[in-house]
């Protein structure tokens, strides 16, 4: 009987929320327009998507220092900094390629970038939000160790309002975030969540949660405009999905399959999520456009081709910071 909730299970659900993000972006790309409901579905599968990121990464470092062996104590070197360079890269790469594919520097976005707010890098929100949670993550258990979760979801909440206050983005931004909080509880907390899911039964929990999804799905789309309403329900939405995802992983280790192609999707997940934006210029930029029909086709090879490339440098950027603890 396998784990429920294994890596290979989370790097399968990590591959298709690629084919969402992916979906996503080229639809948004393209201008398309499929009518209201179908518009809507494609809309939503990014910051769905983003949630289910999110929510893995807060259980995965919660579940690994749970695990000991230095990891906590390493953790601001081996993830907080390691990521930052890799960032720091991406900045440098995109700078140059919106020089040279559309004849301009950004120049003006250089400190941004570097910080926190508006990025010259493609989804580089994205990366920003995770640096952002590691150190709130790590700050919190360090400084706060009774009330860690609390600190984190008070951080959070915080980043938030300040995302909200500066107009750093749109809902891209911030409507995700609370995934994060609840993955780091599920991490704390697994064996009582597993426990109640088994007891109350799996099945009937499923459908229930499909059914609230769904409600909440649908009400948003009936919803007015306003910014209390969507976000609000964009965060139950970011909540209930990841939840969702935790149920269906008890029918997985029950009905166990094993897709090596969502798998290899998951593990190349960063690289896919973070280079799409370069494939993009280069199939329409300064010099040429290419048409819709050809952009459908070239686009997800393109970015699965340089993610594969590029995984190797990735992995040499982030390992060269750090640092092995001992055991």
């Amino acid at each position: 009987m396998t784990d429920n909730f294994s890596k290979g299970y989370t790097l399968q659900v990590k591959g298709a929320m690629v084919l969402l993000i992916l979906s996503h972006h080229i639809y948004q790309n393209l201008c398309l327009d499929f009518g209201p409901w179908i518009n809507y579905i494609f809309r939503s599968f990014g910051y769905l998507a983003v949630a289910v990121f999110f929510f893995i990464s807060g259980y995965g470092i919660t579940c690994s220092m749970r695990n000991g062996g230095g990891y906590f104590e390493s953790f601001p070197r081996n993830r907080v900094l390691s990521t930052y360079l890799l960032y720091v890269v991406l900045v440098g790469l995109y700078f140059f390629a919106t020089g040279i594919f559309w004849n301009r520097f950004e120049w003006s976005l250089l400190p941004s970038s570097f910080l926190v707010g508006k990025t010259i890098v493609g989804a580089g929100w994205f990366i920003q939000n995770i640096i952002i949670f590691y150190i709130t993550w790590w700050f919190s258990y360090k400084y706060f160790c009774k009330h860690s979760l609390l600190a984190v979801f008070l951080i959070i909440s915080m980043y938030n309002i300040a995302c909200i206050a500066f107009d750093m983005s749109t809902h891209w931004r911030y409507a995700s975030n609370y995934a994060f909080v609840c993955g780091v509880l599920y991490g704390e907390k697994r064996p009582f969540f597993d426990t109640f899911i088994s007891a109350r039964g799996y099945n009937k929990i499923a459908i229930l949660s499909l059914l609230l999804f769904s409600l909440i799905y649908v009400t948003l789309f009936y919803t007015n405009r306003s910014f209390i309403a969507v976000f609000s329900l964009k965060t139950v939405m970011t909540i209930v999905l990841p939840a969702m995802i935790v149920i269906v992983s008890f029918l997985y280790k029950v009905a166990y399959t094993d897709n090596a192609i969502l798998k290899h999707l998951g593990k190349y997940s960063l690289e896919i999520y973070v280079l799409q934006g370069i494939v993009y210029m280069l199939l329409r930029n300064n010099f040429w456009t290419t048409p819709d029909f050809l952009y459908v086709i070239l686009a997800i090879p393109g970015i699965l081709f340089l993610s594969y490339v590029v995984h190797p440098l990735f992995m040499y950027i982030q390992g060269s910071v750090r640092n092995t603890p001992k055991r």
